[in-house]
């Protein structure tokens, strides 16, 4: 059976507080005027019969308690439990001092049987309110509903590995417009200084971990995967010595970059190693 209102008779503890202890936050007063209106009730009616069943609770309790939930974020039970311990939120749901407050399950119980229907015919009641106070207007709407076909290129990861490539390549140009160029044999010098390269075009796993930025497991599982193309360096190293060396083709490392682009983080790739790969693809 559908109860709207509480009864409104203050009890004894009530009258002996002081005035300022009765009255509701700015925010919540407003709220509570608003929510006033028997219009806000009338979604669920459809829901209770109005004569036969257990009462429910009222209804402008579990509105207040659902505006407070969603305006908070809290969950049934935090909301029971703070609507409990405060005496602004105990006056605001309509919830007396000597009364308890709803069970979280009843309010789930409430909020499952009504559904969005009732969510719904409480957004329209409050857009209908809203607008007779002339707080929005809803006189003239205007719908843009032309389409227009047009040709839409998805990105793959190719293709932002390419592009920037480019703009790496540009900024290269721009470097060596300004005096900062670097021929293409002294970048092969500095890196074999910094011994990301091996032996000339080979890389080395740990070389080759360093200028990507990452663990030298990761390329060896790439390696065990079939990913990345290696060999055996070809050295007698025993197990005792973590056995033998992986040796792994610049060509094959630019055509691991070009298949598995999402497995390079740029942000942790060394510049000047990149410099290098962006030079080699344009020579080549």
């Amino acid at each position: 059976m559908l109860r709207t209102k509480v009864d409104p008779q203050s009890t004894l503890w009530e009258t002996m507080l002081p005035p300022e202890f009765l009255r509701l936050p700015p925010g919540l007063f407003e709220v509570d005027t608003l929510l006033d209106d028997p219009v806000f009730f009338e979604p669920f009616e459809e829901f209770f019969d109005p004569e036969i069943g257990r009462p429910s609770i009222p209804m402008e309790t579990y509105l207040r308690m659902m505006f407070l939930r969603f305006r908070y974020r809290l969950g049934f039970e935090t909301l029971c439990a703070e609507v409990a311990d405060s005496l602004a939120w105990r006056r605001f749901c309509r919830v007396g001092l000597t009364d308890a407050v709803p069970h979280p399950t009843t309010l789930m119980k409430i909020t499952t049987r009504c559904g969005a229907k009732a969510v719904a015919q409480l957004n329209e009641a409050l857009l209908a309110k809203a607008h007779a106070a002339k707080v929005v207007k809803l006189d003239k709407v205007r719908a843009d509903t032309t389409v227009v076909e047009a040709n839409v290129s998805y990105p793959s990861d190719a293709g932002l590995l390419g592009k920037g490539v480019a703009k790496v390549s540009k900024l290269v140009a721009k470097l060596k417009a300004a005096g900062y160029g670097r021929t293409v044999t002294g970048i092969h010098l500095k890196l074999k200084r910094m011994k990301f390269k091996h032996d000339g075009s080979f890389y080395s796993a740990s070389g080759l971990a360093q200028a990507l930025g990452i663990d030298s497991h990761a390329v060896t599982r790439w390696i065990k995967s079939g990913h990345l193309k290696a060999k055996f360096r070809g050295t007698a190293r025993t197990e005792q010595q973590n056995g033998d060396i992986y040796l792994i083709h610049e060509k094959d490392v630019r055509r691991f970059i070009l298949e598995h682009p999402t497995d390079i983080d740029l942000r942790r790739v060394d510049q000047i190693w990149f410099l290098d790969y962006v030079e080699s693809d344009l020579d080549a």
